[in-house]
């Protein structure tokens, strides 16, 4: 039997994406409110960072990621490519306190399945994410 018809038979895709789906220690119920205060605020620190660099990429940096806040609320249960996945770990906002800063109260409510994305951020429509 070769490496990769061993490897296959022993990694079923399938059921890998599927236990991916039933992390139970990734909900919030099973998150100390520290952990999410935690996660919330070192993702603000890189949402700031990645505003930065769409504009210096000649982006409207503020709508794209607010735009991609919004696209990753909306994110199906089905499993993506290697760069949807890492774009929607990325751009999940955990939910927790309310930020105090009003500028930051905007990435909660970019971070909600009932927005549509392309009305309230235009400023960003042609954006994939991509570099």
């Amino acid at each position: 039997m070769s490496f990769k018809e061993k490897l296959k038979s022993r990694i079923d895709k399938k059921q890998l994406h599927e236990r991916q789906l039933n992390r139970d220690y990734l909900k919030k119920e099973f998150m100390d409110e520290i952990t999410i205060e935690y996660h919330r605020k070192s993702r603000l620190e890189l949402l700031q960072k990645l505003e930065k660099l769409y504009t210096a990429l000649g982006r409207n940096g503020r709508q794209c990621v607010l735009h991609k806040l919004c696209e990753s609320a909306k994110s199906s249960s089905t499993q993506g490519t290697f760069l949807q996945e890492f774009l929607r770990v990325i751009y999940t906002l955990p939910k927790g306190k309310e930020f105090e800063d009003e500028y930051h109260k905007e990435y909660d409510r970019a971070h909600s399945p009932t927005n549509e994305c392309l009305s309230l951020y235009p400023d960003c429509e042609d954006f994939d994410g991509n570099f």
